[in-house]
């Protein structure tokens, strides 16, 4: 991820819990891919011990998890409109920044069952769009 983008997921973050603490909850949204921990843990050890040859079979062999959802947007969360809570997700891009293919899905996938998905390059943006939602 650019790190570019994880400030200004940041700062929207931020503005949303400041201006809206009662309205709006988002949290940050994590799709990749891990490692186990005891892998990892495990190979360390190896390296460390000097037992190079074991450390590269090892690592050959281990495979990566994938975590999340592919496409789901970077920051999730809900919004409170007329005694009900809604669904919200934001996806954070760069000024210019393009939706891939996956992430387009997720949109229309969201808004056919009512949620709200919002496309934002900044915290100004992002705030803007939250308050249309809120009118």
């Amino acid at each position: 991820m650019r790190q570019e983008e994880l400030k200004i997921q940041q700062k929207i973050m931020m503005a949303v819990g400041k201006n809206y603490p009662a309205r709006v909850r988002l949290f940050r949204n994590f799709v990749g891919t891990v490692y186990s921990p005891a892998i990892v843990e495990a190979l360390r050890r190896l390296l460390f011990s000097g037992k190079l040859k074991e450390a590269q079979k090892m690592a050959k062999k281990i495979k990566p998890m994938r975590i999340g959802v592919i496409g789901s947007p970077d920051l999730q969360g809900f919004i409170h409109i007329s005694g009900r809570l809604e669904y919200l997700g934001v996806e954070v891009k760069v000024p210019g920044g393009q939706q891939r293919k996956e992430q387009k899905k997720f949109q229309e996938t969201i808004e056919y069952f009512g949620g709200h998905y919002l496309l934002c390059d900044g915290v100004d943006d992002a705030i803007e769009k939250i308050e249309n939602i809120l009118k």
